[in-house]
């Protein structure tokens, strides 16, 4: 073995007995909080000598602490209810310290598999699981807001880096949040439909349908910068049928003509901007609502004849 090589593994036997050593004195002195920070920091600093090393020995004792604190801080954020003021409390704070040493310790990590695990469970499960465990009691449409927020934050993020993993997983998350959208719409229809309490006074102008097309159009504009075409296709299908939705809620006691002829115009509406992008799919289910459409309004028509 050439001398340079021999010195190398020597610092790295030092180092690793020095790591194990301080790891057990720390679990021997300390204990809750102040043992998981300094073992977070002490796995991100060994990560860094093993990279100076090039020691694969350092790399996977470094990687294996910071497991156990994943362990720790998945029962943490998926187990454990809020207490205290939200988000500004000292447990958030501290949980939102281990997430950003888990998000350093997968760009410092050489292994694919590690860092994108990490970059999923630190940079997006973790922080969606800590907000709804802060802001699920305090208000639903403030947590839907802050979720679309985030997926924002980490689209862009994954458009500067060019990170596929974050892209992709961040397409998940905008699949999911607008079909929670969907559900939100449908839920609200059904209580109109069973409620008669439950009625939009000024249509259209209000607070709900304000928020709701505020998350349609970030996700919408959100589509324009999906690669998946299975993903684009999902998010604007699924915008359009919550936009039905919305016009069916808004605009149900004025009459089913009224939402028919409303449904007509979206149709319009979408031809016309699927002509000028080319986007035949959207072309296509143009079609379909205003096909569907007229053969309602002559149903409803004729009804109204021989009725």
């Amino acid at each position: 073995m050439p001398r340079s090589n021999l010195k190398k593994s020597l610092h790295g036997i030092y180092v690793l007995n020095f790591s194990v050593f301080i790891m057990f004195g720390l679990i021997i002195l300390l204990e809750g909080k102040i043992l998981i920070a300094l073992l977070a920091l002490k796995s991100l600093l060994m990560l860094l000598i093993a990279d100076k090393l090039d020691d694969e020995a350092i790399n996977l004792l470094a990687n294996f602490i910071f497991f156990l604190i994943l362990l720790w801080m998945i029962n943490r954020v998926f187990f454990i209810e809020a207490r205290g003021l939200v988000i500004l409390n000292r447990r958030t704070l501290f949980d939102f310290f281990i997430i950003i040493a888990g998000i350093l310790l997968a760009i410092l990590n050489k292994s694919r598999l590690i860092k994108y695990s990490y970059k999923l469970f630190f940079g997006q499960i973790a922080i969606f699981a800590l907000l709804w465990r802060d802001l699920s009691q305090v208000s639903y449409q403030l947590l839907l807001s802050v979720f679309i927020l985030v997926a924002v934050i980490s689209k862009i993020i994954a458009l500067r880096t060019k990170d596929k993993a974050l892209k992709l997983s961040t397409d998940f998350v905008l699949c999911i949040l607008s079909l929670v959208i969907f559900i939100r719409v449908l839920i609200m229809i059904g209580f109109q439909l069973l409620s008669s309490g439950f009625i939009v006074r000024v249509p259209f102008l209000n607070l709900t349908t304000a928020i709701d097309l505020f998350f349609i159009s970030v996700i919408l504009i959100i589509s324009l910068f999906v690669d998946a075409e299975k993903v684009l296709v999902f998010l604007q299908s699924i915008s359009i049928l919550i936009i039905f939705g919305i016009l069916f809620r808004e605009l149900y006691y004025f009459g089913f003509l009224a939402i028919v002829v409303a449904w007509f115009l979206e149709g319009i509406l979408i031809f016309v901007l699927a002509n000028r992008r080319k986007i035949n799919y959207l072309k296509f289910q143009s079609y379909l609502i205003i096909l569907a459409s007229i053969l309602l309004m002559i149903f409803k028509i004729i009804n109204l004849v021989f009725s």
